[in-house]
């Protein structure tokens, strides 16, 4: 029961920081709409799916590392050019609605696969900051929006994992 208890515990620290990550995402697809030639900015984009594929891993949610790796690897490779092209943009902000969707998954205990990006792109309008894909957290219910500090037993738990993702919890 306890490991049990862990599981869901990692999970919610887990959709934590993903959700950090999504919205750094956004919020560097953003600058990189108006300047493709940021490369301040396209270089963090990938060490945020870096991070993402990395955090998946240790939380075993294993769709998101997949969905992270197919990222981190276009944006290493979209960073051997001179700028993030439109297309790599577009490819990005379908790769960040669909980390969004399997976020709310993995919360509920899902671990799909993630879907084709490419066909997601379709879905995409060329308009900036616009997507036909939810963007942003869903409703993680009333026990995750509370403010009140919940008491949480973490023995048995990995400490290393612990050291990775507790420090975003005291932000």
């Amino acid at each position: 029961v306890q490991s049990v208890s862990n599981d869901a515990e990692l999970r919610l620290i887990f959709c934590s920081e993903a959700q950090d990550l999504l919205d750094d995402a956004e919020r560097l697809l953003a600058a990189l709409r108006g300047n493709s030639a940021d490369t301040d900015s396209a270089h963090e984009l990938q060490r945020v799916f870096h991070t993402l594929k990395g955090s998946a891993r240790m939380a075993d949610a294993t769709g998101i590392a997949d969905l992270g790796t197919t990222l981190d690897a276009r944006a290493k490779h979209a960073l051997g050019g001179a700028r993030i092209s439109d297309e790599d943009h577009k490819y990005f902000r379908a790769g960040v609605a669909i980390g969004w969707e399997m976020t709310d998954a993995f919360q509920t205990g899902r671990d799909d696969p993630p879907p084709d990006i490419d066909q997601r792109v379709e879905t995409l309008s060329d308009e900036p900051g616009v997507t036909e894909a939810p963007s942003g957290p869903a409703e993680l219910g009333a026990d995750a929006q509370s403010t009140q500090p919940v008491a949480v037993d973490l023995e048995g738990v990995d400490q290393e994992l612990l050291g990775i993702f507790m420090p975003e919890c005291d932000e």
